[in-house]
């Protein structure tokens, strides 16, 4: 399956880039197409990591949503993948389950958070805005010759100085 660009209605100052969502669901991609759209972003949907790959070499994604449980390749190898051809992209992974170690196998992947679906789309734009914001300041940086220190970069000397936090309740030790 092709992705698909969408045409959102455009506000004065649009950032630079598309936001990448891939989910074999198509209810998914449709809400979060439509949620993100109405905060003035253009957004690539992809039902497949075959169909993600091809969307990063032919969009500029700066940042993506990628659900963990894909068919064939799952969420988290494509997010290696991802950032193998899109080294500064943002990526969260989404679920509805997080198995026992999941968020330090997504973050050692590159992903910046794991998110439990159903996550409030109010939140999703705001991720957004930062990484574009973060983007934004990288692509600054490196025109100035300044090292780049985003999530997962080896110069951050302490990754629990970024500001993204997870998003999946800490389970008590109540027995």
């Amino acid at each position: 399956m092709e992705p698909r660009l969408h045409s959102l209605e455009k506000r004065d100052a649009l950032p630079s880039g598309s936001v990448l969502v891939v989910d074999d669901e198509s209810a998914v991609c449709h809400v979060m197409r439509l949620a993100l759209g109405r905060a003035g972003y253009g957004v690539v949907t992809a039902e497949s990591p075959e169909a993600a790959i091809v969307a990063v070499r032919e969009h500029d994604c700066p940042v993506a949503f990628i659900d963990l449980n894909l068919p064939g390749m799952n969420g988290i190898e494509l997010c290696r993948v991802l950032k193998s051809e899109r080294p500064r992209t943002v990526a969260y992974l989404l679920t509805g389950y997080a198995p026992e170690g999941a968020v330090a196998e997504c973050l050692a992947a590159g992903a910046s958070d794991l998110l439990i679906k159903p996550v409030d789309l109010k939140v999703l734009a705001a991720l957004v805005d930062d990484a574009f914001a973060a983007a934004s300041t990288a692509g600054m940086k490196a025109a100035a010759g300044s090292p780049l220190c985003l999530r997962g970069d080896p110069c951050r000397a302490n990754p629990a100085d970024s500001p993204v936090q997870t998003r999946i309740p800490k389970r008590s030790s109540v027995p």
